[in-house]
């Protein structure tokens, strides 16, 4: 149902209740006005509950179409399924595509290897040590002085 037509019956079943509400204290003088107003207050609440009936009914009816629709559509594809030949090439095509993946890395990595210049080795590793004497090895930079520590007292 739409928003306008949930409003209607609303407004339907209130204006039903106010006015059994209103009007039964004149048709009925020996009774209590609080009775008419109970009376429409009661129909206020049967409409309302009508109203929440039929919404429901109507939701479960649109939801078991689509349901249906849904199972209906799952048979379809289980038939078209079946009646498609299993794919077991589909395996041998992908080991197929693996391996040319494979081979075109391969290819890469020594093109890579080809072109890549070789760093210029180092002046001390050029030239031989000088009449017998060892080659000192490099020694590393020496270590930067500690930062002195500071106390907060």
């Amino acid at each position: 149902m739409t928003i306008l037509t949930h409003i209607v019956y609303a407004l339907a079943y209130a204006i039903a209740g106010l006015s059994v509400g209103a009007v039964l204290p004149y048709l009925r003088p020996e009774g209590d006005a609080l009775t008419g107003w109970l009376a429409g207050a009661l129909i206020v609440l049967a409409g309302a509950l009508v109203h929440e009936t039929v919404t429901r009914l109507e939701r479960e009816r649109i939801a078991r179409d689509r349901l249906r629709r849904l199972e209906e559509r799952v048979e379809a594809l289980a038939g078209e399924a079946a009646r498609t030949p299993p794919a077991a090439a589909e395996g041998d095509r992908y080991d197929a595509v693996m391996q040319e993946v494979k081979l075109l890395q391969s290819l890469v990595a020594r093109l890579t290897e080809r072109r890549a210049p070789r760093p210029p080795a180092a002046a001390a590793e050029r030239r031989p040590p000088d009449s017998g004497e060892a080659a000192l090895p490099p020694q590393a930079p020496p270590a930067p002085p500690a930062a002195p520590r500071w106390r907060l007292q």
